[in-house]
C-alpha cells in the first residue's frame, strides 16, 4: 500500500510499533483525518485517545487490523474527528507500522 496523503492534514510519517508503541500525536486541540495501519507477523491494534500525554480520556478511534482476514494494510478514514485536549496513540502488534493524519 502506498502512503496515503490527505489534503490539508499533517501526518506522523511512518512509525514502527517497535519504536513508537505510545506517542503524542498533538499536544493541543485538533482534528483527526485518518489512520493507516500496516501489519506484519501479528495483528495490529491502534487506539487513539483525546489526551495530550497518556492513554486516558475519550477513545477517539480504535481499530484492529486482522492480518489473516484483511491482509497487511488498511487505511481508515476518520473524517474530521475532533479532539479537545490533544491526541495520544497506542499501537501494538509485532512488526506493525502506522501513520496518523491530523491537523
Amino acid at each position: 500500500m502506498a502512503q496515503v496523503e490527505i489534503e490539508g492534514y499533517l501526518s506522523t510519517g511512518l512509525k514502527t510499533v517497535a519504536s513508537h508503541t505510545a506517542i503524542a500525536i498533538k499536544a493541543s486541540a485538533g482534528i483527526l483525518g485518518g489512520l493507516t495501519i500496516l501489519g506484519a507477523a501479528a495483528d495490529v491494534t491502534a487506539i487513539l485517545y483525546d489526551d495530550p500525554d497518556s492513554a486516558h480520556g475519550t477513545v477517539l478511534a480504535k481499530y484492529i487490523l486482522d492480518v489473516d482476514k484483511e491482509g497487511l494494510a488498511v487505511h481508515i478514514p476518520l473524517p474530521d474527528v475532533p479532539f479537545a485536549l490533544g491526541c495520544w496513540a497506542v499501537v501494538t502488534g509485532t512488526g506493525g507500522e502506522y501513520i496518523v493524519y491530523y491537523k
